[in-house]
């Protein structure tokens, strides 16, 4: 699919490998004691923005009653946004104004900005416009909040900080 994989393993129970012709991580544990756990986490990256799921499933050499509670699925969406944290509006065409690359592809989203304080001192007026600048504003450091509603429907929060710098 020309998406760049990596694979490590590091596993604190048994023994883990990663099949790259059919994308399958096994995970052996051997023998585990009745009502014993461990468990696996499997942190993913990319730079290609989607939703991705990964699905667990149990199998064992032992026969299972309930073969109903062996499957687990999880989902993520992975936004592919680049968000700055520095802007310089001192007019000469580059960071003049907050811009967040990937931004475009979620149309509903609202923009606030805070100081230090925590007090409001800009929001977007509906959907933002990746035009904040600062202007009236002090250099400083300053945080936004950017809601916005991802490919399920659901709203998201991301919360960042942004240091203006001007002459």
């Amino acid at each position: 699919t020309g998406e760049k994989f990596n694979f490590s393993s590091q596993t604190a129970y048994g023994t883990a490998s990663y099949n790259a012709s059919n994308r399958t991580v096994s995970w052996s544990i051997g023998n585990l004691a009745v009502d014993a756990t461990v468990t696996m986490t499997i942190k993913v990256k990319t730079d290609v923005a989607g939703i991705y799921a990964n699905t667990a499933t149990v199998a064992s050499a032992e026969q299972d009653v309930d073969m109903s509670n062996n499957t687990s699925t999880v989902g993520k969406e992975i936004f592919g946004l680049r968000m700055p944290n520095v802007i310089t509006p001192d007019g000469d065409g580059l960071n003049d104004a907050l811009k967040i690359p990937g931004l475009k592809a979620y149309p509903e989203n609202t923009m606030a900005v805070f100081n230090r304080w925590g007090n409001e001192v800009w929001r977007s007026n509906g959907a933002y416009q990746e035009n904040w600048t600062g202007e009236g504003l002090n250099e400083g450091t300053y945080y936004y909040m950017l809601r916005l509603k991802d490919k399920t429907g659901k709203w998201q929060t991301f919360i960042r900080w942004v240091t203006l710098l001007k002459d």
